[in-house]
């Protein structure tokens, strides 16, 4: 993909590798970004209203091997809006199997409190 119908490319999605990179034409990672300054992900929630604990994002890692019984998602980060201030708090969860039943576990919180 070029930028804006110039000559420089910007984003190539190489099929032959399964492999996309965004400012770079040759994609070491299923995802690789690069940039001269600022190199930045960013996950935007388009909510225009949110409540206490709704989550504005997450990052998952999952699983496919049901032989063992680790398919699905074993660990994940997400970020909450913890109440109407916003305070937003980042959280760390890892999964057990209790019983047979996967239970996630806040296992560290990032959380901002303002004084006043």
């Amino acid at each position: 993909v070029n930028d804006g119908g110039s000559s420089t490319e910007v984003m190539r999605i190489d099929g032959d590798v399964s492999r996309v990179g965004i400012g770079t034409n040759t994609p070491d990672k299923l995802l690789h970004l690069s940039a001269n300054t600022d190199a930045t992900l960013r996950i935007e929630s388009t909510k225009t209203s949110v409540a206490a604990n709704d989550v504005i994002g997450a990052i998952e890692w999952e699983g496919q091997d049901s032989s063992t019984g680790s398919a699905g998602v074993g660990a994940k980060i997400d970020v909450i809006n913890e109440n109407a201030t916003p305070d937003f708090a980042m959280r760390f969860f890892t999964q057990k199997a209790v019983g047979g039943t996967p239970t996630f576990s806040e296992k560290i919180r990032i959380a901002c409190y303002r004084t006043i």
